[in-house]
Parts: C-alpha cells; structure tokens; sequence
C-alpha cells in the first residue's frame, strides 16, 4: 500500500482518474468498429459471419466503451475496457481464425515452430526444413524466443498473445507517461484492422515484429546509461531477423545525435553486443557444426540482399530495377545500402533534440523495406514495420497533443 501511495504516483493516479479526456475521434471509431462487426465487414479475408461470439463480445465492450465516453467516466475504466478489446481481439484470431484451413498456407508461424523443432532435435534449422517449400529466414533468436512456447504447445500462438499484450502495454504506459490521450485511438485502429493488422492477425506473422519490443527495452536501458545492457538488447533484435541492422542503424543515430555520444559509449555498446551474439549463436554451432557455417539466417540474408525486385510503378523504383539488371548483386548491396545511409543521415539531421528514437526507427523501417529489401507480391505482409514504431512514437509524444484537439 505504502507503494501505491507514493507521491511521485500522484500525477499518474490524477491523470487515470480524470474526467476530461478525448472523446471525437474515438467515439467516431467505435461507431465504425460497430459497424463493421454488424455488417460482418470485418475483412475480405475472414469467412464473415454476423454476431459470432468475437462480436458480440466486441460489441459489448465499445457500447460500455461509449457509455464511459459520454458520461465522462474516470479514464481508468475506458483504458480497461481498451484493454479488454485487445485481448479479446487477440485471443479470438492466434487462437481460433488463425487455425481455420487458410493455415497451412500460413509459412511464417510454420517455419518458426518447425526451425525450433529441428534445433531441439539436434539439427541444424536452416538446413533441414523443407516442407516450406522456400528457405527458412528465422533468426537464431526467434527460435531461443519460441523454445517455450513450442515445447509446452508445439505451437507459437500463445507467443503472439504475449507479444500484443506487451506491445499495448507499452502503448498505454507511454499514454500515461506523456499523458498525451492516445492510447484510445491506437486501440481503436488497431481492433478495427487497418494498417494491416487484420492481416497480421489472420495470416499469424508476428514473428516479423518479435524484435521490435526488445528495441523498447533498449530504448529504456539506453536513458538509464545502461550501455551494455541496450547493446545486448538491440543485438537480439537482429539476430531475430537480420533487416532489422537498419533498424538499430536509425536507433544509433537517434542517440549519438541527440545525446552524447562517446567512444567510451559506443564499446559498451558494442560489447554487449557481442556477448548478446556469442550467448545467441553458440547454441546452434554446437549443434549444427560446419553445417551451420554454410547454411545460417545471414548466409540466407546475404543471398537475399543483392535482389533488384522493384514494382516498375514510379521513376525512383525503375531506376533501381535498371541498376539491378546491369551492375550485377555485389555491386547492389553496396548501392542499397548507400542510400539508406544517407538517407537515414539526412532524416536524422532534421530531426535533433527528440526524446525517443522511434519515428527515426519508423524513417528506417521504411527504407528497409523499400529499399533494401521489397517484396512486391507480400506488400501487407510487411506493413507494420513502419506501423509499430510509428505507433510507439505517437504513444510518446510530449504532452496533451492530441486531447487538447480532440474534445
């Protein structure tokens, strides 16, 4: 009790139990949400069914989410029944619409529980999955990640539950922090599915977005001048998917331009990374031996990354196609990633004296799918990588932005 009632909580408490907080926007989102739950407009891609049990239940909490809205209830009770929404949503599509006949085209939940059960048989993952039918991208880490999940369930769903619970969680402690209003609106745009978040949901690919919680962790280790632990952290996240390098690359720039930045910093970092590397990677060289040095995640990763696969629909695209074609996949690599570098250099430049790095993450995410790496047929497939963060960076903007607008 004596914690609860600690005075640096006050301004927390005062701002949960307020009255007065947005309301326009987000009554106008539920209205919609309701809406598309009576029409079973939920998606093109789910079998609609009118006033199945998602719904009602859904239903159920944005009217009881309305009535708080219009009879100002204390904040508290709508980010509960927020809550809720998530956790019904969640749960309702990992554990029964990912499930129905589309799942076994679904290769991204497929290839990590069968890399990680290949890796508990003794075997080298990356070598020795082939019911896929394309090669395995899974990082070292995301199969260390789902070890628990797969032995108790044989399965990775319940890590998706985990991965949105933490992910919303870290949404409202940023409300609450900046007490900035915007946790509703990520609610509600996040439960109706646009920006690809249905599709996620249906098609199971959140491994895609694992990393992206322990860049957050980073981000809070790096403000407390815990050098070696942001280093292991962001090192995790490349070792689930290697993208995820530029990602990091943003991440750096944020901080040794906003912050200072030192030698003495950067070998912490990059000592904790490497130890994040030799814990990860040990593990799979002893079970896969000369076999994991052929055929691995980066090995993989450096194969794709030479790709000139560009949709031919704007001038910038066709020129990259056109380099593609004539100066061959070493020479292409080298030209990506020159200009993502500055790129990202000129973004940084322009974006001094933020408090987080996650819009600088969300610039890097961009490039990294578009330059870098593009897959034309799979476009949703990869949307929230920009999403995510760019999701946190709002759930972190200083002060009332948002509800001062939005009365």
């Amino acid at each position: 009790m004596k914690f609860i009632d600690h005075p640096s909580l006050a301004p927390i408490k005062k701002y949960l139990k307020s009255r007065r907080y947005s309301s326009v926007l987000v009554t106008m989102l539920m209205l919609g949400f309701i809406y598309q739950q009576l029409t079973g407009s939920v998606s093109n891609e789910i079998p609609g069914e009118v006033f199945t049990d998602y719904s009602r239940l859904m239903i159920y909490a944005t009217i009881l989410g309305l009535i708080s809205l219009s009879l100002k209830f204390p904040r508290w009770t709508l980010y509960v029944l927020l809550l809720l929404m998530v956790l019904i949503q969640v749960v309702y599509f990992t554990q029964i619409i990912s499930k129905l006949d589309h799942d076994e085209f679904s290769t991204r939940d497929a290839a990590v529980e069968m890399t990680t059960q290949a890796f508990l048989q003794g075997k080298n993952p990356w070598n020795n999955v082939f019911e896929l039918g394309v090669p395995a991208t899974t990082g070292a880490a995301s199969i260390l990640f789902a070890l628990p999940t797969i032995v108790a369930f044989g399965e990775i769903n319940w890590l998706a539950v985990f991965f949105w619970c933490i992910f919303f969680i870290i949404l409202l402690i940023g409300d609450i922090q900046e007490k900035n209003n915007t946790f509703p609106i990520l609610v509600m745009l996040f439960v109706i599915g646009i920006f690809g978040f249905t599709h996620t949901l249906y098609w199971s690919l959140e491994e895609f977005y694992f990393p992206y919680l322990f860049i957050m962790f980073a981000y809070w280790s790096i403000i407390r001048c815990r050098y070696i632990l942001s280093g292991i952290l962001l090192m995790i996240a490349v070792l689930f998917r290697f993208n995820y390098v530029f990602i990091i690359l943003g991440f750096l720039m944020w901080y040794s331009i906003n912050k200072e930045f030192s030698v003495k910093i950067l070998l912490k970092i990059g000592g904790g990374a490497i130890i994040a590397t030799i814990v990860i990677l040990t593990p799979f060289i002893l079970v896969g031996g000369r076999d994991f040095l052929e055929y691995n995640p980066f090995t993989l990763a450096f194969a794709m990354s030479g790709l000139a696969n560009w949709p031919a629909n704007n001038v910038f695209f066709r020129l990259l196609n056109f380099l593609g074609r004539n100066v061959g996949e070493d020479w292409m690599r080298i030209i990506k990633l020159v200009i993502v570098v500055v790129l990202m250099s000129i973004a940084s430049l322009n974006l001094r004296r933020l408090h987080h790095p996650f819009i600088h993450i969300t610039i890097a995410a961009f490039l990294s799918i578009t330059v870098a790496w593009i897959s034309p047929g799979l476009a949703n497939d990869y949307i929230l990588f920009i999403i995510i963060p760019a999701f946190i960076a709002i759930s972190l903007a200083r002060g009332e932005t948002y509800g001062a607008n939005l009365r």
